[in-house]
């Protein structure tokens, strides 16, 4: 997957969910932020420091997927049923209340209080905001709910 124009800012402590169709670059974007795929082009800071002028020892320190500093949550619960992943969702959630949570999902429900989702399509983001304000503004967003709850 190629990711095109992309330019995205996450805050400290911020929830934010990648959402979007199989192959739209979603597991592309964090396997870049975890330095396990190599950006020819742009740029990725860590605070301010370029991702590529730091030791992936010392990522590695910072990044989680429970107990640290930054959690990336690949589709952690994909293969629970809703009512267990819902309850597994609210535990992670209390225990990282403080932390900084990027989450892949599929499942929309379980990202509904996340502070934001960023939509993705095609390798690019095609839209952004807090889940109310995506199922009121964004068909695709819908479109991707509707088929997810069936």
């Amino acid at each position: 997957m190629i990711i095109d124009n992309l330019s995205l800012s996450i805050k400290k402590g911020e929830k934010i969910a990648f959402v979007g169709e199989s192959g739209s670059g979603k597991s592309t974007l964090v396997k870049i932020l975890l330095g396990l795929l190599k950006y020819n082009k742009g740029e990725v800071c860590l605070g301010n420091t370029e991702l590529s002028d730091i030791c992936l020892n010392h990522l590695y320190d910072k990044v989680s997927y429970i107990s640290q500093e930054l959690v990336i949550l690949d589709e952690a619960t994909s293969a629970m049923d809703n009512l267990t992943e819902e309850n597994v969702m609210k535990a992670v959630m209390q225990k990282l209340k403080e932390k900084t949570v990027i989450a892949i999902a599929h499942r929309l429900n379980t990202i509904a209080g996340f502070d934001k989702i960023i939509l993705f399509r095609d390798g690019k983001i095609i839209g952004q905001g807090t889940f109310e304000e995506l199922m009121r503004t964004d068909a695709y967003f819908m479109e991707l709910y509707n088929a997810n709850v069936q």
